[in-house]
């Protein structure tokens, strides 16, 4: 049987790294804050971009010795044959399953970007990154728009 979501490609769009060696605080903590935008590429929502984005760390290094932010972009195509798809079903695979396939992107993305910055690479932990982001309603979507 075929996957339902297919996984087309995905591409960085935004890596930005500051770090102070200097800032020698003896203990930092740094929560990753996510954020997603599903930008519908048809007016039946079965093909989408998913652009996920991440800031760790603190802009001014005051509380932290570094600061982060990452932006990767995912395309994703949902993928029905003959059958009729329940309601909310497609939004449910980009909300969830297309997420959970960019999220070790994202993850590899930071750990790579800091471990060649920095005295220690910062490494995402797994997790239901898709949990994470519904509970701080952090999910932009965006319809699909024909141009003029």
């Amino acid at each position: 049987m075929k996957s339902k979501l297919q996984f087309n490609d995905y591409q960085v769009l935004e890596t930005y790294y500051k770090y102070d060696p200097d800032n020698q605080l003896e203990e930092e903590t740094v929560s990753p804050d996510f954020n997603l935008k599903i930008q519908y590429l048809n007016n039946e929502k079965t093909e989408a971009f998913l652009n996920l984005g991440v800031r760790l760390g603190d802009k001014n290094l005051d509380q932290n010795s570094f600061y982060m932010e990452a932006q990767v972009l995912g395309r994703f195509l949902v993928v029905s044959g003959d059958e009729d798809l329940p309601e909310g079903f497609v939004e449910n695979m980009f909300r969830k399953n297309a997420l959970a396939i960019l999220y070790p992107y994202m993850r590899a993305l930071v750990t790579t970007l800091s471990n060649n910055g920095s005295e220690a690479p910062i490494m995402l932990p797994p997790m239901n990154i898709a949990e994470m982001i519904e509970s701080k309603d952090k999910i932009e979507e965006l319809n699909f728009e024909e141009d003029s």
